[in-house]
């Protein structure tokens, strides 16, 4: 996991801030190729998401 996976942005600039950078939130089921379990707290579907995502990007 990079260090800045739980980055909440505060010290950076407002461009940055207002940028879409939530996983849970904005990776979907075409983006994933496959639904996320469920059950999942908003942390854990977001660290499932980025390492789906990921594993799916070096493929």
């Amino acid at each position: 996991m990079p260090k800045t996976f739980d980055d909440d942005h505060s010290t950076r600039t407002s461009s940055v801030r207002r940028a879409l950078m939530r996983l849970a939130e904005n990776l979907n089921v075409e983006d994933l190729k496959v639904t996320p379990p469920a059950g999942l707290t908003y942390e854990e579907l977001a660290l499932w998401k980025y390492q789906r995502f990921m594993e799916d990007y070096v493929l």
